[in-house]
């Protein structure tokens, strides 16, 4: 939870879920994020930093 304190995370966090679909979408893991969005987050989270 540190790390989201510190980075652009919270924003993508904070989005709606269409432009986190998106996101996701663009990375090329759709259907984590259909199965669990809070997987898909931590990804997101992942990559970013």
């Amino acid at each position: 939870m540190m790390l989201l304190s510190n980075g652009p995370s919270l924003q993508l966090l904070r989005a709606p879920k269409v432009r986190g679909r998106s996101k996701v979408q663009q990375l090329g893991t759709p259907s984590q994020l259909q199965r669990n969005p809070r997987v898909s987050q931590v990804t997101l989270v992942r990559n970013l930093s």
